[in-house]
């Protein structure tokens, strides 16, 4: 996990596992998209005031529209000394891989 960005797949895989916090920095009015299942929402216009409440232990995976905003904030955390990734492609390379999604019970085929 050394690349700062990274693929849906490998962040679910790792999120079913406990290994990172899923942490979505859109804007809580951005419902255009859906929210992924088990992702914290802080925007990332509150991130800086929240950093405390993060798991310094386990690394954040950021996740935003198209992955633009995901990126900068990850950027921001690998500024403060935490290991931080974006999603690459954001939430709508999340949607195109069928992963799981709030009020989704379905889960995708290996």
């Amino acid at each position: 996990m050394g690349d700062p960005l990274i693929s849906p797949w490998s962040v679910w895989a790792l999120a079913e596992r406990g290994r990172v916090q899923l942490i979505d920095v859109r804007e809580r009015e951005e419902d255009e998209l859906p929210r992924v299942a088990g992702a914290r929402v802080i925007p990332l216009d509150e991130l800086a005031d929240e950093l405390a409440t993060l798991d310094r232990e386990r690394p954040a995976v950021f996740l935003s529209g198209q992955g633009a905003r995901a990126a900068e904030a990850a950027a921001v955390l690998r500024a403060a000394g935490m290991t931080a990734h974006a999603v690459e492609g954001g939430v709508y390379a999340w949607v195109e891989a069928g992963l799981p999604l709030e009020h989704d019970s379905s889960r995708p085929s290996a």
